[in-house]
Parts: structure tokens; sequence; C-alpha cells
């Protein structure tokens, strides 16, 4: 696939991953954010009643056509964090292997869920050992989307209030950047090395946030957990839009990461 300004993979070295990952801005600072279609970021000024409203988060499409890329052949992928079941878009990219979805709320939960999506929770996959040539999954980032449900009128773009309801107990997406959330994701990434083949592939997509006007090490954070599981073979990123409303709207970042791992081989 050719490099464009919306998306590009950088391919570095394993030492210049690992500093690349700490000084991401200056990395992302030619990519322009994505235009191009991705879901409204307005969601929160419709109704919610009965009204079944999209997933608030869903993978764009230069996450996927990278995703794809680096996949290539791969036979069997798992995403365990599915949310609507954006994955399957894979299949628009020319991949060719089977895909399985999973998340811990059910796909009739949003307006756009595939139900090719099987209800489980991340934290204890139902799956054995080294069931998956690749895990791809672009899991909750701690920021404010895990706030509350909050039906007071005003704009709120969370996966509660996208839900139109609390969510499910020990969901991710629930919860702050804290180490309620660190731990959570932890065992998530556990459970992921688990079920992937020895030297299989693991992408998953981050993003830092802003909280107090200051930047949260999530990227940075996903990359020493996924290391404890393998080696990072490779840094993606994609331009996305961010949202101009809300706190600390006009710091907000607007490139997602993808680190790529090969599980250990044994």
């Amino acid at each position: 696939m050719g490099r464009n300004s919306r998306h590009e993979r950088i391919r570095r070295n394993p030492l210049t991953i690992a500093r690349q990952a700490v000084t991401i801005s200056a990395t992302l600072s030619g990519i322009q954010m994505m235009q191009a279609a991705t879901r409204s970021t307005e969601r929160c000024e419709s109704e919610l009643g009965n009204k079944l409203s999209p997933h608030p988060a869903r993978y764009s499409v230069g996450m996927m056509a990278l995703t794809a890329s680096v996949l290539e052949t791969t036979a069997s992928v798992l995403d365990p964090m599915a949310g609507a079941g954006g994955i399957f878009e894979l299949q628009q990219h020319g991949h060719t292997g089977t895909i399985t979805a999973s998340d811990i709320e059910p796909p009739t939960t949003w307006a756009n869920g595939d139900n090719r999506v099987v209800v489980a929770d991340a934290r204890a996959l139902p799956h054995a050992n080294h069931s998956f040539s690749a895990v791809v999954t672009s899991p909750p980032y701690g920021n404010r989307m895990a706030d509350k449900l909050l039906l007071d009128g005003t704009r709120r773009h969370t996966y509660a209030n996208a839900a139109g309801r609390m969510l499910a107990d020990g969901s991710a997406a629930a919860m702050q950047w804290s180490d309620n959330y660190r731990s959570t994701m932890s065992r998530i990434y556990s459970e992921i090395a688990r079920v992937v083949v020895p030297g299989g592939l693991v992408v998953v997509w981050v993003k830092d946030h802003i909280r107090s006007g200051e930047r949260q090490a999530v990227a940075a954070w996903t990359m020493n957990q996924l290391q404890q599981h393998g080696e990072l073979v490779d840094l993606l990123a994609v331009g996305v839009p961010s949202m101009k409303h809300g706190a600390n709207s006009e710091l907000r970042l607007t490139a997602e990461i993808g680190l790529v791992l090969k599980t250990n081989a044994n």
C-alpha cells in the first residue's frame, strides 16, 4: 500500500521503536487529520430513549488498511474487544482469513452492531491456548468516554450515553485511566497472548489522551505491557478526527498508534 498524507506505516528497528513510542508527538507532526468517513462526534445531540445509537468508537479506514497490510495472509484473527464489529471491515482491504469478534456488550447494544459479534469477557476468553494466528483490537483508552451515564441534556460523547444505559460490569470502557483500568487491561493482554500462536501477531491500536491539561501516556504503558509477551516489531500511525468541544478540546491529539507485537516463540 502506498504512503499518503492520511496514514503511514513507520518502520524502525526495535531500539528505535521504543524511542518512537515515547516521542510520538514529533513522529506524527506531519500526519494530517483524517477528514473522511468516520462516525460523527456529535452523536450525543440525538435522543437516547429507545433509539439505538452507533458505537461511539470504531476503526477508521486508515487503521483497517494498515492492519490488513500487516496481517497479509494471516489465517485467523480475533478481536476480543470488538464493539460493534468493525473488525470485519478487514475483508474490504483484502484480508481473506477467518475473523472472530467478541465483546463484553452484545452487538444489539448499538445501531451499527454486527450480529457476528459474540458476547465474551476479554479478561477470560473462551478459547483454547494458541487458537488464533493474530489478535487485532482497539481497547478503550481510559479517557472521558468512560464517564458514567448522564442524561442531563448536555453534549456527552461517552460509551454509556451511546448505549443509553450503564455498561456491563467489568467493562474497560467504563474505567477511567487508573490502577483499576491498568490492572484490567494487563489481564486482558495476558489473555490475548495466551490465545495467539507462538510467534503470532498482536496489533493494538491506542491513543494518548489529555486529562487536566496533561498528556496521559497510554501508548507507552501499552507498549510496555505488550513487550512482556513478545517483541515489538512495527509501529503504525493514523490521523483521526478529535472532538472540538468539552474540557481539553484544544489539546486533544489527532493520531492513533498501532503497536505490532510478535509473540514469544515458546
